[in-house]
């Protein structure tokens, strides 16, 4: 039952975004998934499941806005978690898989999400800079 709600919310998630009239002809088409931190745990959907062939672009939740930097929002999740071929001297976790998915497809890009809300400019501070690894953002 998990696994078809996984699939479901993902599905959904797996929307073109509509372009505008005046940018049809020329903006590239973003087909967009979400991945959540704390989807390794209970629904055990791991990064290397994401679609990533079919996608443009990753919305990665959460990050933390902490005094104007943007933050791991599960630090378990996105830095601790071993999976195979880690050491204790690389980088783990999601950000790991995610580094390595966008070395198997660089096109792909992670949007780190935020947990403040109708906030553009908090958005943006996680987009472009603070501890989400560089690797993983573009």
């Amino acid at each position: 039952m998990q696994r078809l709600a996984v699939a479901v919310v993902l599905l959904m998630l797996l929307s073109a975004l509509p372009a505008s009239a005046s940018q049809s002809s020329t903006a590239p088409k973003r087909i967009i998934g979400y991945y959540t931190s704390w989807s390794i745990y209970g629904r055990n959907y791991q990064v290397h499941a994401i679609p990533a062939a079919k996608l443009t672009h990753v919305n990665y939740a959460f990050a933390n806005i902490f005094k104007g930097k943007c933050a791991v929002g599960d630090s378990e999740a996105d830095l601790k978690k071993f999976y195979d071929g880690d050491t204790r001297q690389t980088l783990r976790g999601n950000f790991n898989q995610f580094k390595k998915l966008k070395e198997q497809y660089p096109h792909l890009k992670l949007v780190p999400r935020n947990r403040a809300r109708g906030s553009r400019s908090r958005a943006s501070i996680c987009s472009s800079r603070g501890s989400i690894p560089a690797s993983t953002r573009r």
